[in-house]
């Protein structure tokens, strides 16, 4: 019965000891008490400080990439009607997307897309580069376009 010893233990300070003791080490205690929750408090706000600083930093150097960068060496070789399907994934790789749609003026039904993109310093550096081809019903090039953002 620690809570009962407890209990006689502090009627024989009360009894032995004048009031002006006791209430001084009870607002000492108190003291105490405060200042160990306040030293508690700014730990915790230095912890999250930290915790927040290192977000901060992540997100400024972190880097984000989408798709595959796209080969520049063989877009001058790109001829309307010369190239086939098998020749443009041979110099740039399988598509980021494909697309069939009803012949346009040009007489192309089909349209393949190569798409990269880079950001880096939490996005305040890009760089997207964009490769549109389109084929007719031979699956022969028809139309081409590139463009290029940094």
């Amino acid at each position: 019965m620690k809570y009962g010893n407890y209990m006689l233990l502090s009627r024989r300070v009360k009894s032995s000891g004048s009031n002006r003791e006791i209430e001084h080490k009870n607002s000492m205690s108190r003291a105490e008490t405060l200042q160990q929750k306040r030293r508690n408090d700014m730990t915790v706000q230095k912890r999250a400080l930290w915790v927040l600083a290192v977000v901060a930093v992540f997100a400024l150097v972190s880097c984000a990439t989408v798709g595959k960068d796209i080969d520049r060496t063989h877009l001058p070789d790109i001829r309307t009607g010369v190239q086939d399907k098998n020749q443009i994934r041979d110099w740039f790789g399988e598509p980021n997307g494909k697309m069939l749609f009803s012949a346009n003026t040009k007489g192309c039904v089909e349209r393949w897309s190569y798409l990269y993109g880079h950001a880096s310093y939490g996005g305040l550096k890009t760089k997207s580069t964009t490769l549109v081809i389109d084929f007719d019903e031979r699956g022969k090039v028809c139309d081409h376009a590139y463009s290029e953002t940094k």
